[in-house]
């Protein structure tokens, strides 16, 4: 049983290398993949609650999800909140118009 769990570690890990740096240009993209891994702790979480009837963490570690949560959803929001600014032209002359 535990071959599998690091094996699947393994292999979790390799996707994630690769997704980063299939996305490593786009923020939004790899926000995206970065807010996949943070999730995951909590589907893990979940999942050893419902299925291995597993305990809950101390209230440090659950402190410690939800802060990590938190960091990347604000991380993720603000890479698709972009401002457009308005530049005036300005003409060969040097002129704004």
């Amino acid at each position: 049983m535990e071959q599998v769990r690091i094996r699947k570690g393994e292999t979790l890990c390799v996707l994630f290398i690769k997704a980063t740096h299939l996305v490593k240009r786009d923020m939004g993209k790899l926000a995206t993949v970065e807010a996949t891994q943070a999730f995951e702790v909590l589907f893990v979480l979940i999942g050893e609650l419902m299925f291995l009837h597993a305990g809950l963490p101390s209230g440090l570690s659950l402190v410690g999800i939800s802060l990590v949560m938190i960091g990347v959803m604000l991380h993720s929001k603000s890479q698709f909140k972009r401002e457009e600014k308005l530049v005036a032209m300005a003409n060969r002359y040097g002129k704004e118009g």
